[in-house]
């Protein structure tokens, strides 16, 4: 089966169909169905989607990105002994997921890699140290583990990428 690259785009609340779309797992489900909007025009977070094409409402899959800090000590000791003792500013990748329809189809890869070049965009204005994930369980883990993520400490599901790593993945 060939791969055709989605498009990924800024959510469109009035265009894109959020009822329909369904991942399997109800929470980030409903943050796209119910929220996503909110955060937007807060601006809380940045919620984008993989369409087929732009005229198309169908979601294939959607991620939310939007910035932190964190407690320099809640890194390994072997990195945080490099960083400032201030809080470190993060991108934090909020939900990733995939409509079930298009599940398999190297589509939460691609959403992950479209990710992390718009943080190393941005971070081209403001400093950001990396990005940050909280999986929401172990088979999650090892699939941002794939692409060069660490757990943090004392937080197994919680999960880092520098970006100095991020500009060698891409």
């Amino acid at each position: 089966m060939n791969f055709t690259p989605p498009l990924v785009m800024a959510l469109d609340t009035k265009h894109h169909n959020r009822a329909v779309f369904d991942c399997g797992v109800e929470p980030l489900n409903l943050y796209l169905q119910q929220q996503a909007g909110q955060n937007i025009k807060q601006n809380i977070a940045r919620v984008f989607v993989a369409v087929a094409t732009t005229e198309s409402p169908v979601i294939q899959g959607y991620y939310s990105l939007s910035a932190a800090q964190i407690a320099r000590d809640d890194l390994p000791v072997s990195v945080a002994k490099k960083l400032p003792t201030y809080p470190i500013p993060v991108a934090v990748l909020g939900r990733l997921a995939v409509d079930k329809n298009h599940q398999g189809q190297s589509i939460g890869k691609y959403l992950l890699v479209d990710a992390l070049r718009r943080v190393c965009r941005a971070a081209d204005s403001l400093g950001i140290y990396g990005i940050i994930v909280d999986a929401k369980n172990a088979d999650l883990v090892t699939f941002y583990q794939k692409y060069g993520f660490q757990a943090f400490t004392a937080m197994p599901l919680k999960l880092y990428l520098p970006l100095a790593s991020v500009e060698g993945l891409l």
